[in-house]
């Protein structure tokens, strides 16, 4: 059992199973960070849904930059203009900031090299606001302009070629 709460609190449980019967809670967010991924690389990138209450059509919340990437990368590949707003903390000033714009890249690098951004290394979403360009990192950003919080993809342009994101339908299979 993992549960993190708005990154500043966890618990964390064995499987009943398990030789060690011991439970954990945390209140620090760097703490909170490892029972993070400790979810998403070794239960979430290798589980199966067994029931979801996400929402297929638009908008669309993502709480993790990397499942955002991972899932938008049909999108980014065919040229599509994915409009989004992004919520999270002005990392110059501490201070809450949203944008709103369109995504103009995505930078995902390890050790300098150009990287597949799965799992490890950074990740940088860059957001074409009309009057900059504001760089978006995700959980622990260092060097970009915003750490994002939430990512909320408002729209597509062409929806037509992606069914699941035209609103008031099911998604395609």
């Amino acid at each position: 059992f993992v549960a993190s709460v708005d990154r500043q609190s966890a618990c964390f449980s064995h499987h009943p199973d398990a030789v060690n019967q011991y439970g954990v809670l945390v209140n620090d967010e760097e703490y909170t960070f490892v029972f993070h991924w400790f979810f998403m690389t070794c239960l979430w990138a290798h589980g199966t849904p067994i029931y979801s209450e996400r929402q297929e059509t638009l908008p669309i919340e993502y709480v993790d930059i990397r499942q955002f990437i991972r899932e938008a990368r049909p999108l980014f590949e065919s040229e599509a203009t994915v409009t989004v707003r992004v919520e999270g903390t002005n990392l110059a000033t501490g201070e809450p900031r949203t944008v709103t714009g369109t995504v103009e890249g995505v930078q995902s690098v390890v050790g300098g090299e150009e990287s597949d951004p799965q799992i490890a290394g950074q990740v940088t979403l860059i957001v074409d606001t009309g009057h900059e360009r504001v760089r978006i990192g995700g959980w622990n950003a260092v060097v970009e302009d915003v750490e994002a919080t939430r990512i909320v993809v408002t729209d597509v342009a062409d929806v037509d070629s992606y069914p699941s994101l035209r609103a008031g339908t099911e998604p395609a299979e």
